[in-house]
């Protein structure tokens, strides 16, 4: 497998897995809290187990899976890991612009340190 499929696949394993993080958040919310009779977490659960959604963001985080053994093939643990963790600051934007949650100075200035420390040690085991 040459190295630019490899670092392809890879850059699909962490928008997969973000987006799918975003995706459950969304029909989680739909569903919101549930009450009545019986138990709340079944009821709740049947409700996920039946949505299109729920399932599509299930397939996205194997599709991840999927390319994350992938890529592991032709890239080093050493370079991929840090990449890897840009995923929570790539989530929380993605939160901020599709959920509309809010994104303090203090949370983007956390996040430029993880993007930053992130392809810092991505660069270094290159």
């Amino acid at each position: 497998m040459p190295q630019l499929t490899a670092l392809l696949l890879f850059a699909v394993s962490l928008i997969s897995v973000a987006g799918s993080q975003l995706l459950f958040k969304t029909r989680m919310m739909q569903i919101g809290e549930v009450s009545g009779s019986g138990s709340p977490i079944l009821t709740g659960l049947s409700r996920l187990l039946v949505d299109p959604l729920f399932w599509v963001a299930g397939l996205m985080v194997a599709v991840g899976a999927a390319c994350w053994y992938s890529a592991m093939i032709k890239l080093p643990l050493s370079f991929m890991l840090p990449i890897a963790s840009l995923i929570a600051p790539m989530t929380a934007i993605g939160a901020y612009f599709w959920l509309g949650e809010s994104l303090p100075p203090e949370k983007l200035a956390a996040i430029a340190w993880i993007a930053i420390g992130a392809v810092w040690l991505g660069y270094l085991s290159s």
